[in-house]
């Protein structure tokens, strides 16, 4: 019996020893510092229990007997140990599962390239930012931005250069815009920004600070700059407005911005004292 105590003893050890380690992993995973200092404090609590159980596997191997009450009681703790073991290795794997699923639904949402939102978050942004919009009685303007001439940069330089370029809007956005605002790249050359709890006014002086942001950015190919511009159309949501004739309007100035010689800001004319009134 004596043999059967220390044995079942040194597994109890070793199992919450095996646990402590998954517990560490857990603390390098967790996203907020409470979880963090959670399992921690388990961590410690457990070390505790390793050292307190290893002294008295000490005391035990050197008795001579073992009582009854000893020998269940090692059976107690080795039952624990591998309940906790079993508990630590399920939430280490759970939260590694759930982490892993939240990167593939990142990258889903994500344009490689750019870092920013694809088109696919863009359509389900703007709609629930519609929905908010309206229900709070705020604001909300819409930039849509084209790269000029991005076919040219293309067919001069590469599409490795037109990469880089399309790179550099993608840090220009995302370095210019301000905190309550989102980038997209919805497609090709085509860029958006949405902008909640912001006027006509506001929108067209974010659009032209991203604008010159792009005119000042340089790209290097071969010892010479690539010139990089961008042509914005802007528009706010009105109370009639749905996704698709939001969408339709800033096209509309976006349009208008190249036809009017590219490298410019325009809003459509219907929208200059537009604020939301429903």
């Amino acid at each position: 019996m004596r043999s059967l105590v220390l044995l079942a003893g040194l597994l109890a050890a070793m199992l919450a020893i095996a646990a402590i380690r998954h517990l560490y992993a857990l603390t390098r995973l967790a996203r907020h510092s409470w979880l963090k200092q959670a399992w921690t404090l388990l961590m410690g609590v457990l070390v505790c229990a390793v050292v307190v159980a290893l002294y008295a596997l000490m005391a035990q191997f050197n008795a001579q007997t073992v009582t009854e009450v000893e020998a269940l009681d090692a059976a107690v703790h080795l039952l624990g140990a591998a309940f906790i073991y079993a508990m630590a290795r399920l939430s280490h794997d759970m939260a590694h599962d759930i982490l892993r699923s939240a990167a593939l639904e990142t990258a889903a949402l994500t344009d490689a390239l750019t870092q920013l939102p694809n088109r696919r978050q863009f359509d389900t942004v703007l709609a629930e930012q519609i929905g908010i919009s309206r229900r709070r009685h705020q604001p909300l303007a819409l930039m849509s931005l084209d790269i000029d001439h991005f076919k040219r940069v293309n067919d001069s330089y590469g599409h490795l250069r037109g990469d880089e370029v399309l790179e550099r809007i993608g840090e220009v956005l995302l370095t210019r815009k301000r905190a309550s605002d989102t980038a997209f790249r919805v497609g090709g050359e085509e860029f958006a920004v949405l902008a909640p709890r912001t006027t006509m006014e506001e929108a067209h002086a974010l659009a032209e600070r991203l604008r010159m942001a792009v005119e000042t950015s340089v790209v290097e190919s071969n010892g010479h700059a690539i010139a990089i511009t961008i042509s914005v159309g802007v528009t706010v949501l009105r109370s009639d407005d749905d996704v698709p004739s939001l969408l339709d309007r800033a096209d509309a100035a976006l349009y208008e911005a190249k036809r009017a010689g590219r490298n410019r800001v325009c809003i459509a004319p219907c929208d200059a004292t537009t604020t939301l009134t429903a």
